[in-house]
């Protein structure tokens, strides 16, 4: 997540992370504002770097086009990616050893948050578009796209399985390989 510089952007992570959880719960503006402003640790912040003005509705407003889009994106592409999981351990695809071996990879992980990042932005770009000639093109290029992301992990399977092959045919030396 990128760095905010507003008054919210520069309160501690902590409490940053409660606005978003309030306002995501759909709490009204007026009680976060009110919550927070109370906070002695908003009060310290508030009053060394910003002249004592309290959080303000404007505020809150921009945090909301800003940091708290942010965290919601993070949030959601998070969530994508537990649902693969869950959808790849539930079809038999990570089985215990699988899951292990593959788990540690960093790839893998790299792997399935672009996964999570395509499949956000499609259903985004789906949701606003409703001419359905544009909805078939743009759904060929994400699966253009998802396509390639998939071969690139076939490959990387291969080429894993290739070296493991070749581990098991060289000849033991002396107790070494």
């Amino acid at each position: 997540m990128s760095t905010h510089n507003g008054k919210i952007g520069r309160l501690p992570e902590t409490i940053r992370e409660q606005v978003n959880r309030r306002l995501a719960d759909g709490e009204p503006s007026g009680t976060v504002l009110e919550w927070l402003n109370a906070l002695p640790e908003v009060r310290t912040v508030v009053a060394a770097q910003f002249g004592g003005v309290a959080i303000s509705n404007v505020n809150l407003s921009r945090w909301r086009t800003g940091g708290y889009r942010d965290w919601h994106a993070a949030r959601e592409r998070r969530a994508t990616v537990r649902e693969l999981t869950d959808a790849a351990v539930k079809n038999g695809v990570a089985a215990a050893a699988e899951a292990k071996e593959y788990g540690a990879h960093l790839s893998t992980n790299v792997s399935r948050v672009v996964t999570a990042d395509l499949a956000a932005a499609a259903r985004d770009l789906m949701d606003n578009l409703s001419d359905p000639k544009e909805r078939v093109e743009q759904l060929c290029e994400i699966l253009e796209t998802l396509g390639k992301q998939r071969r690139d992990e076939h490959r990387w399977a291969w080429l894993k399985l290739a070296q493991e092959r070749a581990g098991r045919t060289q000849p033991k030396l002396g107790g070494l390989r």
